[in-house]
C-alpha cells in the first residue's frame, strides 16, 4: 500500500496535454489526455478516470500506451472496426 502505481512519463506537461485535448477531434482520445493530465498533477487515478468518463483500468491501459508512444499514441483510438463486405460474401476487411 502507499505506492502510486504505474509511473507516467512527464516529458509533456499536464497543461500541454489539456491544450492538446481541447483541440483533439476524437472525444475518446481527448478523455484519455484529460485523465492522464489529472493523474500527472497528483489526482488519484480512480478519480481522474471517473472525471474523464472512463474506467480506472482504461486509464491504466492509456498510461501504458502513453508511456510507450507519447502523445501521438494517446490520440489513436482502437483499430477501425472490422466489417463484412456483403457484396463479396463473408470476406472481412479492415476499414481505415
Amino acid at each position: 500500500m502507499g505506492t502510486r502505481g504505474l509511473p507516467i512519463r512527464d516529458d509533456v506537461s499536464p497543461n500541454e496535454l489539456r491544450r492538446l485535448a481541447r483541440h483533439e477531434r476524437d472525444p475518446a482520445a481527448a478523455r484519455r489526455m484529460y485523465a492522464i493530465a489529472s493523474a500527472l498533477e497528483g489526482m488519484a487515478r480512480a478519480e481522474a478516470a471517473r472525471l474523464a468518463g472512463m474506467e480506472r483500468q482504461a486509464l491504466r491501459d492509456a498510461v501504458v500506451r502513453y508511456n510507450t508512444e507519447g502523445v501521438n499514441l494517446a490520440r489513436i483510438s482502437q483499430l477501425a472496426p472490422i466489417r463484412k463486405n456483403f457484396a463479396s460474401g463473408d470476406r472481412c476487411e479492415r476499414r481505415g
